[in-house]
């Protein structure tokens, strides 16, 4: 039996589909998946570009027109009820019915009204005028300045989006520097949070425990009290969303009980309305409301954000800013008051006021924990921190990447800190790898880098993110391939501990077909990380090959929802593949980790004719609702696996236990067909098992791939099934197929359903061969007898039975 199968392509739900078209831009989404494509002529974009010159001045105009306008509307109002509201509309998400893509709510605009708030250096709370008109109230005329702050702020940032992004229309840069500068920007202003909340919370404890002793002494307090203070903020502010909602709810049941009771004229025959409301009030139903609206409004704030501090005022007081006190943000003479101005609320997110604390946003300071702590212990003791915090810093990530490497691959062998000697130029070198992971026939190579991205490379500063790229990525880089150079160059490479005792040694370095080379960072680069296509087209990044570049808590990700080694090497692999393919725009780690669990992540050059930008979109949203669900947030919601048939997981497992030299080869096959040819392959092999079973013979089938073959033979005896035989098979099969690489699975059911296996894989260039051609030729004439002996009707489309694996009318129905 045998049959052409296929590996995983990218596939388009033409259901589920939505198509607009916007002058130029057609932008199409097919179930989660956006894609960006134009048929303009050149000359058409031409004309574009110099329309876009002479508005593009009007945009800065209209942004500093706007911000002054912002200014203005803000002194006229309250602004503590400006930022409830601007907060309360931004930040509550629940995540029993909120998704990524259906939450409508952005941090961004409570942290640019909280920016320009706090640079108000002449500001005073409005009183009540007394001299509105019958029909206006107070609050009607707040709630009119209120949402026109609100339209205002989205203005602000809406327009300085189209100003940057029409930035390269008059700075001539190519479209890849462009664009890295523009997504970096847009992650700068809109993307908030790195990591899940339990895991950054996790991360910080154990990044600043070593340095209690010096945080307690120079500033009173330990990282433990900053994350209780933290914990209690949100808190404080849960409870008070708590209290107001229960006032609502039991205000919302005493209306209706008041329009029942009036709808009922009885009630008020013959009585006054002072005579109606008493009666109503005395109702037992009414008492009991009144007694649980008064236990609920007990304590309640006037301001929902409004914190109690009931330990440490001192670090409270260290991170509230005053009114004023961020004025800089508002007099930056090249753009005054935009949204991308530095601003102090990162440092203090917390709002002092006439001796009282708000909190409008207490992701702020959880997400800013190490930035604020850092830059403590710089300002106060630089040797500190040069000498011990970054040391310590660089070694707690070289231990955590190694622990969730060994995670995903926990058969495997892994070493740290490892020494080797080289020589260069008549000069004997020593050199360091921070990590080395054996598995089977792969190297992973490993180098960790701690160091922060900063500010201005953020914000896509080119010059500040090459000079960072070059510390944190290149470096990494080139140390990463002067190992594997050190490996491929020397004899018997030898690998020793910081005490000169060897550690590991390759004895057969030829064995070894596949290298990785892993750059793990304590620093979040998306999407820096996620379009190293543009970097390198820009020379930003000088590597050769591909490495993996890996923030520390998304690899944590991938080592909890990852269950089996070879989906993991599988990943490793089309992930660095997918470098090559600059149209697929993932905007982080775990937009190409949900992309490969729903759909492989497998790309061919034809995938993406035609398209400018392919966007994964909402294939998160199972991640966030699981670890959602590991923190208490929201119902019971399943591990995200991988889209696969699991007896293709179970038989994975099986092959990978047998620790076969080689075995990663079978079963990254295996695991990368797709689901239809998964599904071919099962039904195939019980096929095969079920005829050995009945009359207890040998029995094979096999696979002709895109550029390889795969032979499964079925036996209830391995030693019958002799390695001569085998390959004198697999060899007629290549030499047939033209193709230069077969493999053979050898399934033993003796000891069904336990099985064993056996695999090898044969590795040639294809070239005439006058025996093997006489051998196909008899084989073939065989096989067509039996055919016609048989009276089959073959099709000619059908594939032909000689097992060629095309077509019947290409090959013997010729």
């Amino acid at each position: 039996m045998q049959k052409k199968l296929k590996i995983k392509k990218v596939k388009f739900n033409k259901d589920d589909y939505e198509g607009y078209q916007y002058g130029p831009l057609k932008i199409e989404r097919y179930g989660k998946n956006i894609i960006y494509s134009s048929d303009w002529t050149p000359d058409e974009f031409e004309k574009h570009i110099e329309k876009t010159k002479k508005e593009r001045p009007n945009l800065k105009i209209q942004i500093d027109q706007k911000v002054q306008e912002l200014v203005k509307a803000l002194k006229s109002s309250n602004i503590l009820h400006v930022l409830t509201s601007i907060a309360f509309q931004n930040i509550f998400f629940n995540p029993e019915v909120d998704t990524e893509s259906s939450f409508e709510g952005n941090q961004a605009y409570i942290e640019f009204a909280l920016s320009v708030i706090t640079a108000l250096e002449e500001y005073s709370f409005p009183e009540k005028s007394g001299e509105l008109s019958e029909k206006e109230t107070d609050d009607e005329v707040e709630d009119g300045i209120n949402e026109k702050i609100k339209n205002l702020i989205k203005d602000i940032l809406d327009t300085t989006i189209w100003y940057f992004a029409s930035e390269n229309v008059v700075k001539k840069d190519s479209r890849e520097k462009s664009e890295i500068r523009y997504l970096s920007l847009m992650n700068f202003l809109f993307v908030r949070g790195d990591s899940y909340n339990q895991h950054n919370l996790e991360l910080m404890k154990e990044l600043f425990t070593p340095h209690n002793e010096f945080l307690n002494t120079h500033f009173g307090i330990t990282i433990d009290q900053v994350l209780v203070i933290i914990n209690d903020i949100e808190q404080q502010i849960e409870q008070n969303l708590k209290r107001q909602v229960e006032q609502l709810t039991i205000l919302k049941k005493m209306h209706g009980l008041y329009i029942k009771y009036a709808e009922d004229p009885s009630n008020f025959e013959g009585l006054t309305f002072e005579d109606f409301m008493n009666n109503y009030k005395l109702l037992p139903e009414v008492v009991e409301y009144k007694n649980e609206l008064d236990l609920a409004s007990e304590n309640i704030k006037n301001i929902l954000f409004e914190i109690d501090v009931q330990t440490n005022k001192k670090f409270m007081d260290n991170i509230s800013i005053s009114l004023g006190e961020n004025k800089e943000f508002l007099n930056f003479k090249k753009s005054p008051g935009w949204p991308t101005n530095n601003s102090l609320i990162y440092q203090k997110p917390v709002l002092r006021h006439e001796d009282k604390y708000y909190c409008f946003c207490p992701k702020i300071l959880s997400e800013n924990i190490k930035p604020l702590l850092e830059s403590w212990i710089q300002e106060r003791d630089s040797q500190y921190f040069d000498r011990r915090y970054q040391k310590i810093r660089g070694k707690y990530l070289e231990n955590k990447a190694m622990e969730y490497l060994a995670a995903l691959l926990p058969s495997s062998n892994s070493y740290k800190n490892l020494y080797y000697t080289y020589d260069e130029k008549g000069q004997t070198i020593q050199a360091e790898c921070d990590g080395l992971i054996i598995y089977d026939s792969n190297i992973l190579i490993v180098e960790m880098k701690s160091s922060p991205l900063s500010l201005s490379a953020k914000r896509g500063g080119l010059t500040s993110l090459k000079e960072n790229l070059d510390e944190i990525i290149d470096s990494a880089y080139s140390q990463a391939m002067r190992t594997r150079d050190y490996i491929f160059n020397t004899d018997a490479p030898v690998f020793r501990n910081d005490k000169g005792e060897i550690e590991f040694e390759i004895n057969d370095k030829n064995k070894y077909t596949n290298f990785y080379i892993i750059n793990v960072t304590l620093a979040n680069l998306s999407p820096i990380s996620s379009n190293l296509y543009s970097l390198k087209n820009i020379n930003l990044l000088k590597e050769r090959e591909w490495p993996w570049t890996i923030f520390i808590n998304d690899l944590r990700v991938i080592s909890e929802i990852l269950e089996n080694e070879t989906v993991f090497l599988l990943y490793l692999s089309r992930r660095i593949q997918a470098n090559e393919f600059p149209q697929f725009h993932a905007f982080d780690e775990l937009d190409f980790l949900m992309y490969f669990l729903s759909v492989g992540l497998y790309f061919t050059d034809n995938d993406f004719q035609d398209v400018d930008k392919f966007i994964p979109r909402g294939y998160t949203e199972d991640l966030d609702n699981y670890y959602f669900f590991l923190e208490g947030k929201r119902s019971h919601f399943d591990k995200p696996k991988l889209n696969v048939d699991n007896r293709i997981i179970e038989l994975i497992r099986e092959i990978e236990s047998g620790r076969k030299f080689g075995f990663s080869e079978i079963t990254m096959i295996l695991l990368g067909l797709c689901n239809e040819s998964h599904q071919e392959f099962l039904d195939a092999l019980s096929k095969q098992i079920t005829k050995s079973q009945s009359d207890k013979k040998d029995h094979d089938f096999s696979l002709i791939l895109n550029d390889f073959g795969l032979t499964t033979i079925i036996t209830h005896d391995m030693n019958r099934v002799y390695p001569n035989e085998v390959d004198s098979y697999c060899n007629l099969k290549m030499y047939q197929t033209k193709y230069d690489t077969w493999y053979c699975l050898v399934v033993d059911i003796s000891s069904f359903p336990l099985k064993t296996y056996k695999h090898k894989s044969i590795n040639t260039t294809w070239k005439y061969d006058s025996e093997l051609e006489s051998r196909l030729k008899e084989k073939k004439e065989k096989i067509l007898r039996q055919v016609k002996s048989l009276n089959m009707k073959i099709g000619r489309n059908d594939l032909c039975p000689c097992y060629s694996g095309i077509k019947y009318k290409f090959c013997c129905g010729k």
